[in-house]
């Protein structure tokens, strides 16, 4: 994943000429704060954990109801 997210600035940098830092948001759920740790261990790497409960989210369109 690291070597994923790195390739991805690297691409960033030859396009725009300069390196950006990597920010990462994401659910943790149970198991999910490992990725939180790895993710911050890296200086380039800002990571927030969010609750899903907690994320903004328009209604469904009037007459769509629920989809899942």
């Amino acid at each position: 994943m690291l070597a994923c997210l790195d390739a991805l600035r690297d691409k960033a940098q030859a396009r725009e000429g300069q390196r950006y830092p990597v920010i990462a948001i994401q659910e943790a759920a149970l198991h999910g704060f490992w990725i939180h740790r790895a993710l911050e261990s890296e200086d380039w790497i800002t990571s927030h954990v969010v609750d899903a409960a907690s994320v903004a989210v328009s209604p469904p369109p009037a007459g769509k109801g629920r989809r899942d």
